[in-house]
């Protein structure tokens, strides 16, 4: 289901109400951000506006074609430090984030972590 989102204030709205994570296409961004095509200095500007409102994006660079997606997420959250721990380089402390938020159990976390590697 696409959410929906008429601007940045609400795209805003829409990531915390859904756990501080939220893929949307870059069609979804460009018409937010109030513009008719996704060349390169529309996408560096969007990056720049979600990096101002406190929102991180994967992949990076952002996608260049309006049906591609992208993973909006909120920073300083325990979700954007999973995001970031799973996505940056392997290192022993982020191998202590994964493992911190992993219970062997939790096979929703286990199926997030694909979800995010597969992006």
């Amino acid at each position: 289901m696409e959410v929906k989102f008429s601007d940045f204030d609400e795209l805003a709205k829409r990531v915390s109400e859904n756990g501080n994570v939220l893929t949307v296409t870059m069609g979804q961004l460009r018409d937010a951000y109030k513009a008719e095509k996704l060349g390169v200095n529309v996408r560096d500007n969007i990056g720049k506006m979600l990096a101002g409102m406190g929102l991180a994006y994967h992949p990076k660079p952002l996608p260049t074609y309006q049906d591609e997606l992208a993973r909006i997420y909120k920073q300083g959250t325990p979700v954007a430090d999973l995001i970031d721990a799973v996505l940056n380089k392997p290192t022993v402390e982020n191998d202590e984030v994964i493992r911190g938020r992993v219970n062997e159990s939790d096979t929703s976390i286990l199926n997030k972590i694909r979800e995010l590697i597969e992006i």
